[in-house]
This record gives structure tokens, C-alpha cells and sequence, in this order.
């Protein structure tokens, strides 16, 4: 093998093991490849960080359950939205159903307003 390609080698290697690769030592596996360190825990962690952004505590639960209820309150914030523009349009009515649904669930509102009315402060 040329010095040259040896170099370009090394510093493949190199590159790979700074971005959180390993080279497999798996017996199991022995497929002589690459694989990501941690690769499945980050996803995790990337999940539970946004569902405790969102106000759902994993404290004493598991993700899943946070997950699952992060999803029924989801809904229900859907069938509010659908409820409230179902009622009849009356002058200064769409500011109060917005009110009331700010109200009842003030996270669904905040992305409701950041999806639809980009630019403005909940």
C-alpha cells in the first residue's frame, strides 16, 4: 500500500472517530464496518428534551407515557381549534374564541400563533 493512500486512510479514520463512530468489534456482528456511538440514546434524548420543553414531565413516568400524553393533549387541542372555528364569525367573536382557547391550553396556543401568525408574540 502507497504512503499516500495509507495518509488518506488515516485521516478517514481519524474523521470517523471525531464524529462518533467506532470501528465494529462486535463478534456477533463481524461485519468489519463502522457504527455510530450512541447513536439510538441521542434520538432518546433529543425526544425527552422536546417533550419536557413542551411541559410534559417525565418525573416518575415513563417517555412513552409522556409521549402518549403529549399526544391525547394534542388532539385535544385539535377538536378545540375545530370547535371554536365552527362557531358562527361575528364581529370581534374570533378574538374571544383565541382568548378562551389561550386560556384552556396555553402551549397549543403558542404553536397555533407560531404556525400561523409567524412573527408575533404569544
Amino acid at each position: 500500500m502507497s504512503d499516500d493512500l495509507q495518509q488518506r486512510l488515516d485521516k478517514a479514520e481519524w474523521v470517523l472517530k471525531n464524529s462518533g463512530f467506532r470501528h465494529c468489534d462486535i463478534p456477533a456482528c463481524n461485519c468489519g464496518s463502522w457504527h455510530q456511538v450512541g447513536g439510538y440514546r441521542a434520538r432518546f434524548d433529543e425526544i425527552n428534551e422536546a417533550v419536557e420543553e413542551a411541559g410534559f414531565s417525565t418525573n416518575g413516568r415513563t417517555l412513552l407515557d409522556a409521549v402518549k400524553d403529549m399526544a391525547e393533549k394534542y388532539n385535544d387541542a385539535q377538536n378545540l381549534i375545530r370547535q371554536l372555528m365552527e362557531q358562527p364569525v361575528i364581529e370581534d367573536t374570533l378574538y374571544g374564541r383565541l382568548a378562551r382557547f389561550r386560556s384552556k391550553l396555553p402551549w397549543a396556543y403558542e404553536l397555533w400563533v407560531r404556525k400561523h401568525l409567524p412573527g408575533t408574540n404569544c
